[in-house]
């Protein structure tokens, strides 16, 4: 037995020194062990005093509310101090819209949306923030807001709903939701991830309630709450909780509302295959990987069919709100149709290259 014992205490003390040789290296080599642990402390802790990112708010923290510009009839004055007509004016700001944008403005006639224009006593927002929609572009950033409002009344009304209490769901700073109030709904709310888009709207439209949201459900509103709930390019960027989000949706939706969703549709899969397409310039500016199969995004990923019902495109420099989605015709039927009752398909709803869904409560 003490022959045994001797043997073990030989083979504990061979390694314990094997380890003491591995810990004890060379002063170069910890030195570079050093290096490599300081280089990898930027990735596993904040930026500066703040965390430049919020997971929970899917948010960079890092932007600015930025100074407004003025109602958008000043911008429309100034122009036609030119010798323009206000009509005019419109017009030529209406060109770089959709097609389905402008359509919706000439039903509603250049003479009303003037009347609109003096109506709206409320600042615009600096690029910045509102999205980079139409930066420097007031008067035609001003005008998608409204042509959307028209098309999702005129949805509620042909599918036989009233709308008192609306959602705008993804408000950002108000595009759409600030023409809300004028046609008299009697409480207009919105709500939205980005803490400075709130902000601003919270700053700049007193007619309105701005909630803010959260990348998970649930959204802080009762149940069978609204008639009408809007989503414009948003569930164009909800990868993981999307059945999560359209049941919250569903739920304070009161039974026979309707939601509006915006949705990059399969038709587009054989259009993204020209590098000139909108949404291919932007997953060609910067690396993406497209999940199925997880590889990452070239050209070559859209000449074939969809290789999935849906497909997510990711960012892989930027932590938050960094995907964009494709949504297959079979995918909205099976798996939103199991959620909601599907009523209505409205093609290039938002742009050209996005369809709307509009979706009805059942019960």
């Amino acid at each position: 037995m003490r022959f045994l014992n001797n043997d073990i205490h030989k083979s504990i003390k061979e390694e314990i020194e094997r380890q003491i040789a591995g810990v004890c290296a060379s002063k170069e080599e910890i030195e570079r062990k050093i290096a490599d642990v300081r280089a990898s402390i930027p990735i596993l802790t904040v930026y500066g005093d703040q965390p430049r990112f919020s997971p929970p708010l899917w948010n960079d923290l890092s932007l600015a509310i930025q100074n407004p510009s003025q109602p958008v009839n000043y911008s429309i004055e100034a122009q036609m101090a030119n010798g323009v007509s206000a009509a005019e004016v419109l017009i030529k700001a209406s060109l770089i819209l959709s097609r389905s944008h402008q359509q919706t403005l000439e039903l509603l006639g250049w003479d009303n949306i003037m009347v609109e224009a003096q109506q709206d006593s409320f600042p615009l927002p600096a690029g910045q923030n509102r999205q980079n929609y139409f930066v420097d572009m007031d008067i035609a950033y001003w005008l998608t807001g409204l042509a959307d409002r028209i098309t999702l009344i005129n949805a509620a009304e042909r599918h036989g709903v009233k709308v008192s209490r609306f959602l705008d769901f993804g408000s950002s700073s108000g595009r759409v939701l600030r023409h809300f109030p004028r046609i008299g709904v009697s409480e207009s709310y919105g709500s939205d991830i980005c803490l400075q888009d709130v902000e601003w709207a919270r700053l700049h439209l007193p007619g309105v309630t701005i909630v803010q949201g959260l990348s998970t459900p649930p959204i802080p509103f009762e149940d069978n709450f609204f008639d009408l709930i809007h989503a414009g390019s948003v569930f164009t960027h909800i990868a993981e909780f999307e059945d999560s989000w359209l049941c919250e949706l569903r739920r304070i939706l009161k039974p026979g509302g309707l939601a509006y969703l915006t949705i990059h549709p399969e038709r587009i899969w054989a259009e993204m295959s020209s590098p000139d397409h909108i949404l291919t310039r932007l997953l060609l500016s910067a690396p993406h990987r497209v999940e199925p199969p997880y590889q990452t995004f070239t050209l070559d990923s859209v000449q074939g069919p969809m290789p999935s019902p849906r497909v997510v495109f990711r960012l892989m420099t930027y932590p938050v709100n960094n995907t964009n989605v494709v949504h297959s015709d079979v995918w909205i039927a099976e798996r939103w149709g199991r959620i909601f009752e599907l009523v209505e398909r409205i093609p290039k709803a938002h742009g050209d290259h996005q369809d709307a869904i509009v979706l009805r409560k059942r019960g």
